[in-house]
């Protein structure tokens, strides 16, 4: 069994590897034909103005309820959790030198179902506030994700967008894939899973000259759980396309390969497809520029030492209501959300339907 296992993780990695390379490879055969405009996604620097204009309208979207799911008051929560509030910074402290230059706004994003958290999360969101004193943080429970997936200027950028969201049929991590991306197009800022646990990882980290940042994960990929990006940038405009593209050929809309489909492959394809660079360049880290483009993107080496997207005890035992369970799955009892791998378990039984399936025919 251990022979196999260790035989079987370079054939992964091939696997992986030819997946990506066809993958750039008709990218590049098409997109003569569906010619990406690289002129029109220009950014400025983000300045006071600009940066109260934007922090305006991510208030007014992260306020919004539409249910009784997504808590709205801290009267709203259980004993238990604890309700989070928006940190607003309107006045940025930096020097007129480095506003001139900043390219990603000063925000941080989260999400989860509802603003009443358990102690564990309110406890890993405390260390991005302290670690980015002069960031905002906004967070965007479910109405404001749906918000933002139907909003109509999807129709015109993203004209597939709204058909492949038919056949996304999980509201947590396949969902929320696609709407850290249109976030960070949409707003820019910083993205990160609640659940991440900063350590050395702080404000400096950013070059204000950077248009996007990303750490490698262990597959040396850019971190979907952690990015920064400029708004508008062309390689958020080539994930959304690609995801679209990931979503209309799944061949289980009930079983879903997440990682390939709307996860960190997904993201590491539209990485290949901006930079037009070899897996072994894109995958080193440092900065890499972007094809038909002066922008580029600081990918620092994988270091859970700044931020572990695994680390506060996640997988030790505590007791929670006189039974024994990982704080992790703690922590899904407690805000409601399963893990992908759990509903891909609970969809086991379902006919296996693809997604043209599901389109040509509504009552699947």
């Amino acid at each position: 069994m251990v022979v196999f296992l260790i035989l079987l993780v370079p054939i992964v990695r091939i696997l992986i590897y030819l997946q990506s390379e066809l993958s750039i490879y008709f990218y590049n055969i098409t997109k003569t034909n569906n010619e990406y405009n690289w002129t029109n996604h220009n950014t400025n620097t983000i300045h006071d103005s600009q940066h109260n204009t934007i922090l305006n309208e991510l208030i007014a979207l992260t306020t919004i309820t539409n249910n009784n799911s997504s808590s709205s008051t801290t009267d709203d929560c259980p004993f238990n959790l604890t309700f989070l509030e928006n940190r607003i910074i309107r006045t940025q402290q930096q020097s007129e030198e480095e506003e001139q230059q900043r390219l990603i706004p000063q925000l941080i994003h989260v999400s989860m179902k509802s603003r009443c958290l358990p102690n564990d999360l309110v406890t890993s969101v405390n260390r991005w506030l302290q670690r980015f004193p002069n960031y905002s943080l906004l967070f965007h429970n479910d109405d404001a994700v749906q918000q933002l997936l139907q909003n109509p200027r999807w129709q015109t950028e993203f004209p597939l967008l709204q058909r492949a969201m038919q056949c996304v049929k999980y509201s947590g991590a396949m969902t929320i894939d696609i709407w850290r991306v249109l976030i960070l197009y949409t707003y820019g800022g910083l993205y990160v899973d609640i659940d991440t646990w900063v350590e050395a990882f702080s404000e400096e980290t950013i070059p204000s000259n950077a248009s996007g940042f990303f750490f490698s994960d262990v597959w040396n990929r850019p971190s979907q759980w952690c990015m920064a990006f400029e708004p508008r940038h062309p390689l958020l405009y080539l994930a959304v396309n690609q995801i679209t593209t990931n979503i209309l050929n799944i061949p289980n809309v009930y079983r879903p390969r997440l990682v390939f489909t709307t996860g960190p492959q997904a993201v590491y394809q539209a990485y290949q497809q901006f930079t037009g660079g070899s897996r072994k360049h894109i995958q080193a880290p440092g900065w890499h520029k972007g094809l038909n483009t002066t922008k580029t993107i600081l990918k620092l080496p994988h270091n859970t030492s700044m931020v572990d997207n695994g680390g506060h005890g996640y997988d030790n035992i505590v007791v929670y209501n006189g039974s024994k369970m990982t704080r992790r799955k703690k922590i899904e009892k407690e805000t409601g959300v399963l893990h992908h791998r759990t509903e891909r378990k609970n969809a086991s039984n379902r006919i296996v339907v693809s997604c043209q399936q599901l389109l040509d025919n509504q009552s699947l």
